[in-house]
């Protein structure tokens, strides 16, 4: 019988309002019906009544009743989750809150400044060395080769050899490599290349000195590449994590402000005054518009859970000490409340770069449709585009009468 309501209800309602509010909701009630037949015998007496009750038509009732409490929770839920979101996003009234919370962002803005820096030192030594070890290293092997053709000594427990292996032990471990490792490695392998034949097809080494020879060379590149690929991710997490705004006291809010930065940066247009315009094009690609109200909805899901999980600890905190009911009980909701609420957070700021991505996205695809929607001729280069999204802003935000042009469709 529950299962068929359900069904029903999922017809007759939105799908992203099942899964962002009705689903989160209906688990609130179940979790708190469970305390309160965990801790008062009063509630495990009406619940046994009800239980006697064996007539379908009661038990429909009952079950109807309950559902349709818990939909009209989930609509409250659902118009209380832009609040818990801006909560979340560090949208507060307290500036003293804000000035306590936002040093701890900056912090991690500036470790990742600093790590930006530490890749860009490590590079420009790596640029400055790299052809030089290659060049002395491929000159070694070729005198080796010729001066001492069919000669070759080297053994596994050679130094250059134990050095080389170490730095691609390292390398696999993914650990950076110091450049004066690096350095031992290429100085060793020099002697060793100069007073062996590494060519050498019946060498007693099995090819061991040719492989050392190789794997450094290909170690010294792969490091070039690897450091690359690193500073683009600590680049890309700075601009994606933060933006260019002022820091905001949560993650959340600092991934949020990335969106605004990347159509302001980019495109000099105020996301703020243009998304609800920007929808409309949106919503006519169907696959994008859907992919938009799936990440959405996902999001909303995480960011209600957590809301109503710091609710129900609150609330059974306080029910708990009020009631002197036993105090392990009480530690438990009482630390347990805030710290799944906080996971839930996590778990939202996570999936938050996500739907940050795709509205960023949505900027990038869809911007000209909007001009188009608004009759105004496509900009011919990006100076143009800037000026014009920054004319629209003052005629749109600031009511300044910017002469623009419009272009309508002929009939």
């Amino acid at each position: 019988m529950l299962s068929t309501i359900l069904t029903t209800l999922q017809s007759l309602i939105a799908p992203s309002f099942v899964i962002a509010s009705f689903f989160p909701v209906l688990a609130f009630w179940l979790i708190n019906a469970a305390m309160l037949y965990w801790a008062y015998q009063p509630f495990r007496d009406v619940v046994g009544r009800v239980g006697g009750v064996n007539g379908v038509w009661q038990n429909s009732i009952w079950a109807a009743g309950f559902l349709i409490a818990t939909a009209m929770t989930a609509y409250i839920l659902s118009a209380l989750i832009p609040r818990f979101q801006a909560l979340m996003e560090g949208k507060w009234r307290w500036d003293a809150m804000v000035h306590w919370f936002a040093p701890a962002q900056g912090r991690r803005l500036e470790k990742i400044d600093d790590q930006i820096r530490e890749v860009a030192r490590y590079r420009i030594k790596l640029a400055r060395k790299a052809d030089i070890w290659r060049l002395r290293l491929q000159s070694a092997a070729e005198f080796g080769h010729t001066r001492n053709t069919g000669h070759n000594t080297f053994a596994a427990n050679h130094a250059a050899a134990k050095e080389v292996q170490q730095l691609v032990k390292r390398g696999h471990s993914n650990r950076r490599l110091d450049l004066n490792q690096i350095e031992r490695a290429v100085v060793l392998l020099d002697s060793a290349l100069r007073e062996n034949d590494y060519d050498d097809p019946l060498a007693n080494d099995g090819g061991l000195l040719s492989d050392s020879f190789q794997k450094l060379l290909k170690l010294i590149d792969a490091v070039r590449i690897r450091e690359d690929h690193n500073h683009i991710r600590l680049q890309t997490e700075s601009y994606f994590s933060f933006g260019t705004q002022n820091l905001s006291p949560t993650s959340m809010g600092n991934i949020a402000n990335t969106i605004q930065s990347y159509a302001v940066d980019r495109y000099n247009m105020n996301l703020a005054v243009f998304w609800s315009r920007l929808q409309h094009t949106v919503a006519a690609d169907k696959d994008f518009s859907s992919k938009l109200e799936g990440v959405r909805t996902k999001l909303e899901f995480l960011i209600g859970c957590s809301g109503l999980t710091a609710i129900w600890g609150a609330i059974w905190a306080v029910v708990l000490l009020a009631t002197g009911y036993e105090w392990i009980a009480f530690v438990c909701v009482a630390c347990g409340g805030p710290l799944i609420a906080y996971s839930w957070y996590r778990v939202a700021t996570e999936h938050y770069k996500a739907y940050a991505d795709v509205l960023r996205t949505s900027v990038d695809l869809f911007r000209f449709g909007l001009l188009k929607d608004l009759h105004l001729s496509l900009p011919a280069d990006v100076d143009a585009e800037r000026t014009l999204w920054n004319e629209l802003h003052e005629l749109t935000a600031y009511y300044d009468l910017n002469n623009l042009r419009f272009e309508h469709p002929k009939s």
